[in-house]
């Protein structure tokens, strides 16, 4: 049913000029809404009954009276299905699936457990969404980074958006990290995944030990490369190749809650290999101080300035 469909429904229904077939299937609407939400726990003062009565009477122009079928229960879901129709978000909420979203703060990481077995490991400041029933269908939207092991079924693929990039798999272990711009990285450590460029309509299927870059219009990036350093995150352990201290800084941003600023753009530009587990933040800064001759000054607790470290200092 229709979003207009309902609205039609729900003021005829209210006003009493609903056909018997129309009341029929506005009385099945609620039976299965209530259903749906049986365990949902609504407590309804004096006060509160009068100011949903007097949101439906607003959102409907008309005198509600209130009808036989009405449970306390009943009131509640009826008034925000009335409510919200007339705010225009009912399909969301009633019609559309429920969608969940699992977040991360910057300096938290989180192990989350799928309805159908798989396990998603979440790096600081990203965030995925699914829905509900996912058991039922098994798509998931990604921003920021994650580490996925899939439970295998091969009925049912698990896919993983992220912008433009979507990867196909039945069942595997791969890692995406989507931290860049228009920059999305995917990495196999088991099993084989099918990553698709939405955009391009170009298809790269990689198997363990295996990467792939998609970055802006620029043709996908192959690599062969030993998968668990792409993982080393989720074990607390920073792994730096050859990484512009400009993307170091937004790493150690994510991991520990930090504003990290530069005092040129060519410090940004230079480059620093290494690994870092679980140190303290003031240790990490110190060893990237010492290597390529910067110094590090300390604006507030979480607001650093990386500078040149002139020769008499």
């Amino acid at each position: 049913m229709k979003e207009d469909e309902l609205k039609t429904l729900a003021q005829k229904y209210y006003a009493k000029s609903a056909s018997r077939e129309e009341k029929q299937s506005v009385d099945l609407f609620f039976e299965k809404l209530q259903q749906e939400h049986k365990d949902l726990e609504i407590d309804l003062s004096d006060a509160r009954k009068q100011r949903i009565r007097a949101k439906i009477q607003k959102n409907i122009a008309k005198k509600v009276q209130k009808p036989s079928f009405f449970s306390q229960k009943s009131v509640a879901i009826a008034a925000i299905f009335i409510g919200l129709i007339g705010i225009g978000l009912v399909t969301s909420l009633l019609l559309s699936e429920n969608n969940i979203t699992q977040t991360t703060a910057r300096g938290e990481k989180r192990e989350i457990v799928l309805a159908d077995g798989s396990h998603v490991f979440l790096n600081s400041n990203s965030s995925i969404t699914y829905t509900e029933d996912f058991t039922a269908k098994r798509d998931i939207t990604l921003k920021g980074e994650a580490f996925f092991k899939v439970f295998h079924d091969e009925e049912k693929p698990f896919t993983v958006t992220t912008g433009k990039i979507k990867t196909r798999v039945l069942g595997t272990s791969f890692n995406i990290n989507s931290f860049e711009k228009d920059d999305v990285l995917v990495s196999v450590n088991t099993g084989k995944v099918a990553v698709t460029s939405i955009e391009k309509d170009t298809t790269v299927f990689l198997l363990k030990n295996e990467q792939v870059v998609f970055k802006d219009n620029i043709k996908p990036f192959f690599s062969k490369d030993d998968s668990e350093e792409q993982i080393a995150w989720t074990k607390n352990i920073i792994v730096l190749h050859q990484t512009t201290l400009a993307k170091t800084a937004k790493i150690l941003e994510n991991w520990y809650d930090v504003q990290i600023d530069f005092e040129n753009e060519k410090i940004k530009e230079q480059t620093i290999s290494g690994k870092f587990k679980e140190e303290e933040l003031k240790n990490v800064l110190e060893s990237l101080a010492l290597i390529k001759h910067l110094k590090i000054e300390y604006l507030t607790p979480k607001h650093i300035l990386i500078r040149e470290n002139p020769s008499n200092e």
